[in-house]
């Protein structure tokens, strides 16, 4: 028997339990002398607990316990902060979205692995929260000189990178759908919003562009690097569109 790392507090371990008395009667033993764990009683986290096992009493340390229903946490924030961190650490170094796992995670944050269900109920919530986290905070501007960087080659931006390759994960789930819909609305917006600040265009020609815009980064980061396209060639091509956008204002 086990018990399940994200179960709650109380739960039943899993498995089936065995029977010791009829055990016992069959090779003639009192039951004293056949080995059986006594019920311990939980304790906070650090604390040790004993088990007797055979007449032997055997320490061993608690492993850290995850948040309890209906705790009250101080650094409920800063916990989640630090998942969501984590997460785009692991990506920041090259680990793949599809092979991200709880336990990675809250080891890259230094957190108990039962945060990520207490604060976002599951990792794809999780990987959602970081996703809107890179697109709508620490992306300072969408506008694709910012967005590809001229001094380095025309090279995209790594959080654009990353949010894409989330997004693209995420996508399939139907669960998430609405709440990546709204996602994507609010990129938008902030979008068009840059688009009107920096090129003086109209509200109904900026959200146009803004989604126009957004599919071709889409399309660049699915298939760009299939294209017989070199990088000063995308950045010649930006330069124009920005001119084409300065054509349009109002």
């Amino acid at each position: 028997m086990h018990r399940d790392p994200y179960a709650p507090l109380g739960a039943p371990l899993r498995g089936v339990a065995r029977p010791f008395a009829p055990a016992a009667r069959a090779l003639g033993r009192p039951l004293r002398q056949v080995g059986h764990a006594t019920s311990s009683i939980v304790r906070p986290a650090g604390e040790r607990r004993h088990a007797r096992f055979e007449g032997e009493y055997f320490e061993r340390e608690l492993l850290r316990r995850g948040p309890r229903v209906g705790t009250t946490y101080r650094n409920a924030d800063e916990s989640k902060r630090l998942l969501v961190e984590a997460v785009q650490g692991l990506l920041a170094r090259g680990v793949p979205v599809s092979e991200l796992t709880g336990k990675m995670v809250t080891d890259e944050a230094g957190v108990d692995k039962m945060y990520i269900r207490r604060f976002f109920g599951s990792l794809d919530h999780l990987l959602l929260d970081a996703l809107e986290d890179l697109l709508l905070h620490r992306m300072r501007s969408l506008i694709s000189s910012d967005v590809f960087d001229p001094q380095a080659g025309g090279t995209i931006d790594n959080r654009v990178v990353h949010a894409f390759q989330l997004f693209s994960h995420l996508a399939p789930n139907r669960l998430l759908q609405p709440r990546l819909a709204a996602v994507g609305d609010a990129v938008i917006s902030a979008y068009s919003g840059q688009l009107r600040s920096e090129f003086g265009l109209a509200e109904t020609v900026a959200q146009r562009e803004a989604i126009v815009g957004l599919l071709w980064v889409v399309g660049f980061l699915s298939v760009g690097h299939l294209m017989p396209m070199a990088a000063s060639e995308v950045l010649e091509w930006l330069s124009l569109r920005r001119q084409a956008l300065r054509n349009l204002s109002t």
